[in-house]
């Protein structure tokens, strides 16, 4: 098969570039045979995330030199000079605007591949994007495929009067942490923590829809009355333009609190992130959604990956997290029930060990091994449903992962 992928991609600091090397990867485990060309867009030049991070082997990456702010459409098309079997789009408004261009560029792939699939990593409501309905129905008609990652964004396709015979859900894939010891992790990060912290972490790009200020607040109300907490903010600010001086103001804050806030003011590596989820005990996701954007958090995806408690703002992008273990979900910008429920999960750690076992199945049945299973199934014109849920060798990694966690 011969598979073509437009997408941002590593070492471009990106969700989506994330979320496609992992598919790629997987996909290649699944099937070595398998043909793939990524047509990157975004602009390397700006990231500084060294490419030996990655393994870029067996696939034919194009780099495109068309920049996310401004995507060519017509020079983007003149790259596509052969015939693929699947031509598939990950798309995100930031990258490709809703706009009649990009519908046109549709039409144009639609010659050189036999199938022709879209990722729609955001859905937007028509409620707040008044005609938006329209746009999403004429990707619908242009596209053989959407693919959704959750049923708020499934639902709301349908809604939108876009066929449902035409749009699959396959959840975001999770990537299984490698999870150490928290002493090995401490020492490995040079971090001034102690064993004994009981550790929170907020992970992930900065932005003001991550919801910094609210875990700051819950954090001042916390260490009033516990000597051995610590909070872990590690990420870097997106899109600084709209970010930064909200950012700003949260740090003026910290800084002004407690020197018991840990600053990692950086795009994590791979292996960083493992090492954080090690030390941590709880992991905070305290968002505050954009008004009618639809969509699912890759961070949480990350997170799950960890096996470790999670507590989360009720949120469209947190839904997943929400059907299964509710008990650890608060209502958005609600500090005071934040703090309860970080007390609660500290006092009952076992206890919530126990409760979090659907979502650490949820984990393992997303594990991107799984994910690149449907995509396959996808690709080849079969019910991407109809999959083993679980690749044997995959479980036995991710069970002794657990154990690994559960025992340190």
């Amino acid at each position: 098969m011969n598979l073509a992928v437009l997408t941002t991609y590593p070492p471009i600091k990106c969700g989506i570039a994330e979320y496609s090397y992992d598919l790629t990867r997987s996909l290649l485990e699944v099937n070595p045979k398998i043909n793939i060309t990524v047509y990157r867009v975004g602009s390397v030049e700006d990231n500084t995330l060294p490419a030996n991070q990655y393994d870029l082997s067996k696939i034919n990456i194009i780099d495109t030199k068309i920049t996310i702010e401004n995507v060519k459409y017509d020079k983007l098309a003149k790259l596509f000079n052969e015939n693929y079997d699947v031509i598939h789009i990950q798309h995100e408004y930031n990258i490709f605007p809703c706009e009649i261009k990009f519908i046109q560029f549709l039409d144009e792939l639609r010659k050189y591949c036999d199938k022709l699939i879209i990722t729609l990593h955001t859905v937007k409501h028509s409620l707040w994007y008044p005609g938006i309905d329209k746009f999403q129905r004429k990707i619908a008609e242009k596209v053989d495929v959407i693919v959704v990652h959750s049923v708020l964004q499934e639902m709301e396709l349908i809604h939108q009067r876009v066929d449902p015979n035409k749009i699959i859900k396959i959840p975001h894939g999770t990537r299984i942490a490698r999870i150490v010891s928290k002493e090995e992790a401490i020492v490995k990060l040079n971090l001034p923590i102690k064993e004994s912290d009981n550790v929170l972490l907020l992970q992930g790009f900065l932005r003001q829809d991550k919801g910094l200020n609210i875990a700051v607040e819950a954090f001042s109300r916390l260490i009033k009355d516990m000597n051995n907490i610590v909070l872990i903010i590690a990420g870097q600010v997106q899109f600084p333009q709209h970010n930064e001086k909200y950012v700003r103001e949260v740090m003026v804050k910290i800084s002004e609190l407690s020197d018991k806030i840990i600053i990692m003011n950086k795009y994590l590596t791979r292996n960083e992130v493992d090492l954080v989820y090690s030390i941590s005990d709880i992991i905070l996701f305290p968002y505050v959604d954009v008004n009618g954007d639809i969509g699912v958090s890759g961070a949480l995806h990350w997170a799950l990956g960890s096996f470790k408690p999670l507590i989360c703002s009720k949120t469209p992008r947190l839904v997943e997290y929400y059907q299964y273990v509710p008990k650890l979900v608060f209502p958005p910008q609600n500090a005071d029930l934040l703090v309860e429920k970080i007390k609660y999960v500290l006092s009952h750690y076992d206890e919530v060990l126990e409760y979090i076992g659907p979502i650490i199945d949820y984990a393992i049945e997303t594990s991107w091994i799984n994910i690149a299973k449907q995509h396959l199934k996808l690709y080849n014109n079969e019910d991407p449903y109809l999959i083993d849920v679980l690749h044997s060798n995959v479980k036995q990694r991710v069970l002794s992962i657990a154990k690994t966690k559960f025992t340190t």
